[in-house]
């Protein structure tokens, strides 16, 4: 999970700061402009891929501890 994990962290973080200054740019823009569309619109899409990475961060840590589950019940006692 190396390159994956630190890969994920970097764009999670980038993604919770733009959320953050999308949050912001809403109190600049008046509501029914195209503006206010867009900051609407990008704040959702930074959700959804803030929330994708999150899943498949927390799936590959579920499927990699069952794995080493799996491993360790296989493996002999004695060694």
């Amino acid at each position: 999970m190396g390159d994956f994990g630190a890969l994920s962290r970097i764009v999670l973080s980038m993604s919770l700061v733009l959320l953050l200054l999308c949050f912001v740019s809403l109190t600049a823009v008046k509501p029914g402009t195209g503006p206010y569309v867009v900051v609407v619109l990008s704040v959702w899409i930074n959700i959804i891929l803030s929330g994708c990475i999150i899943l498949v961060s927390v799936w590959r840590k579920m499927r990699d501890a069952k794995r080493r589950r799996l491993e360790e019940a296989q493996e002999p006692d004695g060694k």
